[in-house]
């Protein structure tokens, strides 16, 4: 089943994926991000992303955009409507190094990642003066996992609101 967005939804989503791609040291930040997905499923947990993100051909580090968006609307007069937009996103890294207590990994670079993410949700807030404003409203990780193979894989999930106003289509 394709999802249906109205234009304006679609091309914020559209800037946020491109945005997203830009995420390369070559462009100042610290983790080169593979794969860009905007219309992800949103796993249970770290397993179940660590056995199908590579069987997908899902190379890491990745981010992606859940596919569905809780939207509140406000009604401003003259058919102007306020959106308020939550859209979710998820983000994998994987690596093979561990902390001196042999029990954390990944701190470091999973810290640079969220930095990265935050920049990157950050550089322009308006999505090219698609939105009045976007905010990172929480950014969390998980403890992560470690597999066999002695790689391991840490989650990092989140929530931007995004406020812009559109026309109401209901006169027009």
């Amino acid at each position: 089943m394709a999802v249906v967005y109205s234009t304006q939804r679609k091309q914020i989503r559209d800037a946020i994926v491109t945005q997203l791609k830009t995420i390369t040291q070559a462009n100042g930040y610290s983790i080169n991000v593979a794969t860009v997905d905007p219309n992800i499923r949103n796993y249970d947990n770290v397993s179940e992303a660590a056995d199908e993100l590579p069987t997908a051909n899902k190379s890491l580090p990745y981010v992606g955009l859940s596919s569905g968006v809780r939207e509140a609307y406000e009604y401003f007069g003259s058919d102007v409507i306020h959106v308020e937009a939550t859209v979710q996103f998820v983000a994998y890294i994987s690596g093979e190094d561990f902390g001196a207590d042999g029990t954390t990994y990944g701190d470091d670079e999973v810290d640079a990642f969220m930095d990265d993410l935050f920049v990157a949700f950050n550089d322009d807030q308006t999505w090219g003066g698609l939105a009045i404003q976007t905010f990172v409203d929480e950014m969390r990780t998980n403890q992560g996992q470690v597999f066999n193979s002695g790689k391991w894989i840490r989650m990092i999930n989140g929530t931007l609101r995004i406020e812009y106003e559109r026309t109401s289509k209901a006169r027009a």
